[in-house]
């Protein structure tokens, strides 16, 4: 097993759940796996292997989903928590933008109830995103349209006013304890 959590990668053991191991006191009809597999002990860890994938591809980003479907479905960096890594959004003709929605990675896998009794070892999911820059470049042109320090939600809605745009930038400069960079989305308007 590894210590390390990679997005979109769950392991499960089988450990049927406590009222399958007491037939007396329950009736299940429902027959679903499900209930005999669990992640629960061996949550935030993976069974170490290794495969060819494009499920975290930069392609990711811009498809549409938010969440995973039929992949991982976020775009994912080399192991590297301290190498800033630079996302670029392209376009053949000049844009007008005024609006960069980002959703990032705060792994909707993970248990997380109000309860006092359960609780993460961490404050903040350690996959969001902490620090970022978003950069506006128009040919030789570089304008800082949106900074954040501290970040502990998963969406961020930038607004300003339109600009003219050949390319974006977005430094993803530091998670809150993630060895990965990842990033669900980018919408432009």
């Amino acid at each position: 097993m590894s210590q390390t959590v990679v997005s979109g990668v769950l392991s499960f053991i089988e450990d049927p759940i406590q009222e399958l191991k007491q037939p007396e006191l329950h009736d299940y009809v429902r027959k679903s796996p499900i209930l005999y597999w669990t992640n629960q002990k061996i949550n935030r860890k993976n069974i170490v292997f290794k495969i060819e994938t494009n499920g975290y591809a930069g392609e990711q980003l811009i498809n549409g989903y938010k969440r995973p479907f039929g992949s991982p479905n976020l775009w994912v960096s080399k192991m590297d928590q301290h190498k800033v890594e630079t996302i670029s959004l392209t376009w053949e003709e000049t844009q007008e933008v005024s609006e960069i929605i980002l959703t990032f990675n705060d792994d909707v896998n993970e248990d997380l109830v109000n309860l006092h009794h359960h609780r993460t070892s961490f404050e903040t999911m350690p996959e969001l995103i902490k620090d970022y820059e978003i950069w506006g470049i128009s040919g030789v042109k570089r304008q800082l349209l949106a900074k954040v320090v501290g970040n502990r939600v998963r969406q961020r809605k930038h607004q300003f006013d339109p600009q003219q745009v050949d390319r974006l930038e977005i430094n993803l400069l530091e998670t809150n304890g993630s060895q990965f960079k990842s990033l669900f989305e980018v919408r432009v308007y």
